[in-house]
Formats: structure tokens, sequence, C-alpha cells
């Protein structure tokens, strides 16, 4: 489940859930089909962080996703296989 500002601002600034950052490489092609992947396979809910119309970071809230997206490094072989 993608959250929206208002419902990333709520899990984190109002229940003070605690959240994973994970960076995207300029070089990343982030597209729709990765926004379908995440929404399929993720378990818990995330937020896409934009700077200058760019995606620039991922913030889970599944500290078990979010070791696993780092460990790959890259989000397109994490979604590949992510089940």
């Amino acid at each position: 489940m993608r959250l929206t500002r208002q419902g990333y601002d709520v899990f984190v600034k109002d229940l003070d859930i605690e959240y994973y950052e994970f960076s995207i490489p300029d070089k990343t092609k982030f597209n729709q089909r990765m926004i379908l992947e995440l929404d399929r396979k993720l378990q818990m809910p995330y937020y896409i962080q934009r700077d200058q119309r760019r995606v620039s970071k991922l913030i889970f809230f599944s500290s078990r996703e979010a070791v696993l997206a780092n460990l790959y490094g890259d989000l397109e072989k994490f979604l590949n296989n992510y089940s």
C-alpha cells in the first residue's frame, strides 16, 4: 500500500512509527511497473519521496523489506526476487 504525503505524515509524526530509507540512484529508471510490483509484493505500507520530479527515496515501514532492499542495492533486482 503506497502512502500519500498525508498518510506518511500521520505514520511518522502522529503515530511515531519507525521507518527505513532506501536511496534510489540517479541511474535507476523508476517507472509504473515498479510501483505495481511494490504494491503487489510488499506487506507493509511504503512512501515514495520525490525531489524535483525525480524519485529519490523509498520509505519502508518494515525493517525486513528495508534490509532486503538495501542488501540487494538495486530496486529492480529486489523486486524480481522478493515474494
